[in-house]
């Protein structure tokens, strides 16, 4: 066994990090995951997502609850647990529980919610893309992750999207004025806003090509900023 610092190599082929194991024979055993939660959406205004190796898919249902479902096939070196809880009459949420540092593998989250608008959905998310469907709305969206991608069909008239090294899509349905933020450091951004009147938008980037097709027309006002380092920006 050899010590640098607080990395412990073994013998074998297990390296220990600060007494969390994050390579082995064990790591390479991927484990099959299929749960399901639910809850009473009740009075819930808001809701918030947190799922930090899960791909996320969002949508709607004509039912009264909030359903989760995560699935798929992993190796990690913790346990991987869903949970959906109240906070309060208000606020519900949904929760990946993982601490762990290593993931290998393809796990996918289903969040149904109910065909009503919110207040807010917020989703955070690490390795994980998230995909909001046609349908869910919301008077203000969050949605932040790392290094996955962010795509957005969702009614609302704030949306805020953030991501280091994915890329970013809306298409929101123009049903009222909408102010939309989003912005990455390596990835590109696509909005499109074909149904609204009128685009305002100040887009940025440092490394890469900016295009405006929007055409005026009678209708809603969409505002925008896009912001990215090394990537593309599209508005339609």
């Amino acid at each position: 066994m050899i010590k640098i610092g607080n990395c412990i190599i073994g013998s074998g082929t297990n390296i220990t990090i600060n007494g969390r194991r994050v390579s082995g024979s064990d790591l390479s055993k991927p484990e099959r995951y299929d749960s399901r939660k639910e809850e009473e959406a009740g009075s819930t205004e808001i809701i918030e997502i947190i799922s930090p190796i899960a791909d996320t898919n969002i949508s709607v249902s004509d039912e009264s609850k909030i359903k989760a479902h995560l699935y798929g096939e992993a190796a990690t070196d913790e346990k991987v647990e869903l949970d959906i809880f109240r906070i309060d009459q208000w606020y519900t949420k949904v929760v990946v529980n993982f601490e762990g540092h290593y993931c290998n593998g393809e796990l996918t989250l289903d969040v149904v919610i109910p065909k009503k608008m919110f207040k807010r959905i917020n989703f955070t998310g690490r390795s994980s893309s998230v995909f909001l469907k046609k349908g869910v709305a919301a008077d203000t969206i969050s949605v932040e992750t790392i290094s996955g991608s962010v795509k957005t069909y969702a009614e609302c008239s704030s949306f805020f999207g953030r991501s280091t090294s994915g890329s970013l899509s809306s298409c929101i349905p123009a049903k009222r004025n909408v102010f939309v933020d989003m912005s990455c450091v390596s990835g590109s951004i696509h909005a499109d806003f074909t149904d609204f009147g009128s685009v305002e938008a100040t887009a940025n980037t440092l490394v890469g090509s900016k295009s405006n097709r929007h055409m005026e027309k009678i209708g809603f006002i969409a505002r925008a900023k896009l912001s990215t380092t090394a990537g593309n920006i599209t508005i339609k």
